[in-house]
Formats: C-alpha cells, sequence, structure tokens
C-alpha cells in the first residue's frame, strides 16, 4: 500500500492535466439577493449547495411539514404497511376540522371512508390538515406516535435541531385541544431550517421520484362523484397555467408553507440545463397583500443558480487510469485494478477563476484480496464556503472492478516458503 500512496500522492500534482481542462473554482460565499428571511439551493443529484441565505436558522415551516408527513406516509406504503387502495374512516374530531374555512382543508364526512391515495394527492396538491392527520392515525395509531416517527426519521438523517408538534405544520393554536399532541406548547409550531427542509424534499425526490407527478398536478379532483367532491387548485402558483408561472422555468413541485410565524414560505424544484435544483425561501418579504412574493423570490432564486452554476463531470464513473492497479499480497491474481465508483462532478460559477482542486486518497489498510466494489482509495473535491447538503458530498471512492479471492491455506504457506528462500540468494 506504501507504493499506492506514493503514486496517489504524485497524481495529485498532475490532475488537472490528466483532466484536460482548467476547472474554475467555486464560490464561496451568497449574496443575500434574495427577499427572504432563508434562502437556500441545492443540486438534488450531488447535494451541492449552489445558493445559501441564512439556511442554517431554524424558523417557523407551516405546511412544508407535510413534506416529511407524506414522506412517512408513502414510506409505509413501500414497506407495504398499508396501501394506496386502503381506506381511512373520518373520525368527528378530523371532519370538524376539514370544515373550518380558516384552514387549508379538503371537506371530509364522520364515518365516510376515503382511500389513502385520496388523502394523499390531498395533502400535496391542496395542502389538506385534515387529510394529513388521518393519514398520520392511519400509519401510526395516534398523531402522537405519528410526531414520535417524525422526530425518529429526522434524526436517522442527521436533523436534531427541529421542532415537530404537530402533523400538518398549523400552530397548534388552530388545534383544538384534544387534538394536540400531549405535551406541547398551546402556541407551539413546527420548525426547521432551509438545510433541513432540503434534505427532507431531496429524500422525498429520490426516493419517490414519482411523487413530482402528483405535485406538477394543477387541478385535481377529490372524493369525484361523491357528496364530498371538491376540486382542488394547487397552492404553488409557480405551476404552469397559475398565476405566478413563468416562461422560462418549468416548475413541477414541491410544497408552499403559510402560517403567521411562518411567513409565506416555499420548497420548490425544477430541472434544466440537466439538472435539477431543490430550493427553499422562508418568510419571503414584501407587501402584505401579495399573494406571489414567495414565488417571486423563488423565481429569482432560481434563475440566479441556472444563470451562474454549471455542472461539469471531471472523473467518469469507471475510470481506471487514476492509479496503477493494486498489489494483493495473498490474491488468486498478483493484482486488482481500481475504478472510480461513481462520476467525480465539479460545479462551475460563472465569476471565477483558477482551478479547483481534486485529489486521491489511499485508505491505509492491507490488501490480501479485494471484493468488487471494494473502496480502496478516495477521489475528494475540495469544499468551497457552500459545500454540501448533511449526508451529501462530492467525493467518490476508489473501488476494485472485481472480486479477487485470497488464497487458501496451503497456497498461502507454499507462497510464504517460496518468499523465504527467496530471499536467503
Amino acid at each position: 500500500m506504501k507504493k499506492l500512496m506514493t503514486k496517489i500522492l504524485l497524481l495529485v500534482t498532475v490532475l488537472g492535466t490528466m483532466l484536460g481542462t482548467a476547472l474554475p473554482a467555486q464560490a464561496a460565499t451568497s449574496d443575500n439577493a434574495i427577499n427572504a428571511s432563508a434562502a437556500l439551493a441545492v443540486d438534488l443529484n450531488t447535494g451541492k449547495i449552489l445558493y445559501n441565505q441564512n439556511a442554517k436558522q431554524v424558523l417557523p415551516i407551516a405546511s412544508m411539514t407535510k413534506i416529511l408527513t407524506l414522506y412517512l406516509v408513502r414510506e409505509a406504503i413501500a414497506d407495504k404497511k398499508i396501501s394506496f387502495s386502503d381506506e381511512v374512516t373520518i373520525t368527528k374530531n378530523i371532519s370538524k376540522l376539514s370544515k373550518d374555512p380558516n384552514l387549508s382543508n379538503v371537506p371530509v364526512t364522520t364515518g365516510e371512508k376515503y382511500t389513502v391515495k385520496e388523502l394523499y394527492e390531498s395533502g400535496w396538491i391542496y395542502s389538506s390538515n385534515a387529510a394529513a392527520m388521518a393519514l398520520a392515525d392511519k400509519v401510526a395509531g395516534s398523531q402522537d406516535k405519528f410526531v414520535d416517527l417524525m422526530l425518529k426519521q429526522l434524526k436517522k438523517w442527521g436533523i436534531t435541531n427541529a421542532q415537530i408538534v404537530n402533523v400538518s405544520g398549523l400552530n397548534n393554536s388552530d388545534l383544538p385541544a384534544n387534538m394536540r399532541v400531549a405535551g406541547t406548547d398551546n402556541k407551539a409550531e413546527n420548525k426547521m431550517s432551509a438545510e433541513d427542509l432540503a434534505v427532507v424534499a431531496s429524500h422525498v425526490l429520490k426516493e419517490f421520484p414519482e411523487t413530482l407527478e402528483i405535485t406538477k398536478t394543477v387541478k385535481k379532483t377529490f372524493a369525484k362523484g361523491r357528496k364530498d367532491e371538491f376540486v382542488m387548485t394547487s397552492f404553488n402558483r409557480m405551476l404552469p397555467g397559475q398565476p405566478d408561472a413563468l416562461a422560462d422555468l418549468k416548475v413541477d413541485g414541491l410544497k408552499t408553507g403559510t402560517t403567521t410565524a411562518a411567513g409565506e414560505s416555499f420548497v420548490g424544484t425544477i430541472k434544466q440545463n440537466g439538472f435539477r435544483i431543490v430550493n427553499v425561501v422562508m418568510h419571503a418579504n414584501g407587501a402584505e397583500g401579495d399573494l406571489g412574493k414567495r414565488f417571486k423570490a423563488t423565481g429569482t432564486l432560481m434563475r440566479k443558480v441556472y444563470n451562474e452554476w454549471s455542472p461539469q463531470t471531471a472523473i467518469k464513473k469507471g475510470d481506471t487510469s487514476l492509479t496503477k492497479a493494486i498489489k494483493l499480497k495473498y490474491g488468486k491474481e498478483s493484482s486488482v485494478k481500481l475504478e472510480a465508483a461513481n462520476n467525480v462532478v465539479v460545479w462551475n460559477h460563472n465569476d471565477q477563476v483558477g482551478k479547483t482542486s481534486i485529489s486521491l486518497k489511499a485508505k491505509t489498510k492491507d490488501a490480501n484480496s479485494a471484493k468488487k466494489g471494494e473502496a480502496f482509495g478516495e477521489i475528494k473535491v475540495a469544499s468551497d464556503g457552500l459545500g454540501y447538503l448533511p449526508g451529501s458530498t462530492g467525493d467518490v471512492n476508489l473501488v476494485a472492478v472485481k472480486t479477487v479471492d485470497q488464497k487458501n491455506l496451503f497456497e498461502r504457506l507454499i507462497q510464504g516458503i517460496g518468499e523465504f528462500f527467496s530471499n536467503l540468494f
């Protein structure tokens, strides 16, 4: 391994030449250009942060909570704990909540049954609070237990500073006392950072990409042909044909959020120029009656990202030219080639000059054999001031291209005897 480490360290000095192009350095800061309390833009595929404005501050999130709630519902479906075709019977409390004209809801009736799919879609399209609560009861048995699931899931993703007090995102004061989670304050509200929301949204889009088929829907009829039939129009006013749609930005998701504390907020997503970005705008500033201010801020952010950034594949997945084959002391073959496990993507900012630093580093371990895909080194992309979402990185492993088994005990003994006598002469 010492020889391999030496070769890799030498390779660092010539990597720019090998790549055949100068790679512009990444911008280190953002410029507070978004008219909101916080804003963030990330590349969905790599998790690379492309804009950061106060993205770590924990703020009220309102109905953007439902991104997490509906993720857990979809996960329960994927795990076959429930199905889209299952029916949910509406309780008196949830029915009464659904008729509150001050809250976003589809109307549901006590004792009536609605499919999980109907309620799930209404959560995304019309931000139905009652539907979210009914689904939470279906999955976990109670609001309290579902909130526990939400907190556990966030912890799995490394999010530990969030405050989750209910499944809908309403301020607790909007919920009847008997529908609040035990031990939560009567004026408490869910809170997360823009960075946290981007992590949650990224998991939804990566694990359940079909969600976009729902979130890009402008209109759909809930409970069609039944007494609670209701035409839902998406609160996402950036969708095509909606009041804040922009001709150059084909937005197809994801979720709005509005309370007095959260202001008007939005997690949006769009795919252009070959890559999809996730954008978070929290508490957009502007006139009180301007229903489009969060979407204007989002449009500014999206244009800024697509005008200023472009990805470049610096090293392709499967590239075996980066280092010589690694020697295997007791392998049935004497060596095995290493390849890049994935593409190494460098993000280029249009107002920077210089080269992005890419380096290779070997892991310090003895190699007697190798498994296909086993990591023996790492390709590292230097972090800039923006970096990556927690849990993401631009680094890529150098892995064995195939499995090479270790020699059996007898073969190793014969090899050892041969090495002993060869060292005598």
